[in-house]
């Protein structure tokens, strides 16, 4: 009986042991992440690592909300509201893929609005009338710039409109009539269609990531699909 008895007491402060390392290893796992994960992970084992050191750039869009070889490889949408914090962080990774890969010619990258309050298709509006006047670039840029600090509504858009060099003029009839509008609608249902649950969201070809996610998931996902663009994949 009491060989039974330390048996059994050994054996429970055994489990004990390995309940308290597992709980640590858990523990040390779900600490909070940076940013939510991709919807899909493509296998790392034909993707490069991304730089750790690499710097942050800031120009991005130029004359319009299109960039690149129409032609390339893989097409990068972006689907973001200018009044999503997520979204004006996910910038920086935003000019890093503009660098390793639209530039070089293997992608493209494409701005769609996922406008999810009155504010924010305003701002998005207004983003389409300064692109009329090819100046799409800072006018993104500055709508990000503002985000937090002045209330999104037409006064404000076209304080920045002056800020940003454009014919003011034409600038306010094109937001008064709300030329835009319908196409900016158009855009989240067609978000909507795409998968589109929130934002930032990104289609790397067919393949969906949502969240600001770390670099290399975008990396991972441009890999794959100019490996399969090659031949390499299926």
């Amino acid at each position: 009986m009491k060989f039974t008895l330390l048996r059994r007491l050994s054996l429970l402060l055994g489990l004990l042991a390995i309940l308290g390392i597992l709980a640590v290893a858990c523990g040390e796992e779900t600490q909070p992440a940076q940013s939510p994960a991709a919807t899909i992970t493509p296998s790392a084992t034909t993707t490069p690592t991304a730089s750790p050191t690499a710097q942050p750039v800031k120009a991005t869009f130029a004359a319009s909300r299109f960039l690149g070889n129409p032609g390339a490889p893989v097409k990068i949408v972006e689907y973001s509201d200018f009044q999503c914090s997520h979204c004006k962080r996910v910038q920086e990774k935003v000019a890093r893929l503009v660098q390793d890969y639209v530039a070089p010619g293997k992608a493209s990258l494409e701005f769609r609005n996922f406008a999810l309050s009155e504010g924010s298709v305003l701002a998005a509006e207004a983003s389409l009338c300064a692109e009329e006047q090819s100046n799409y670039g800072a006018y993104h840029d500055a709508l990000y710039r503002t985000q937090g600090s002045a209330a999104f509504n037409a006064a404000t858009f076209q304080e920045l409109a002056k800020e940003v060099g454009l014919d003011t003029a034409a600038f306010n009839d094109c937001l008064s009539t709300h030329r835009y509008r319908q196409e900016v609608l158009d855009e989240r249902q067609e978000g909507l269609q795409a998968g589109v649950t929130g934002t930032p969201s990104f289609l790397v070809n067919e393949t969906l990531i949502i969240g600001n996610v770390p670099y290399q998931d975008f990396v991972n996902a441009i890999e794959a699909e100019l490996q399969r663009a090659s031949g390499g994949g299926s």
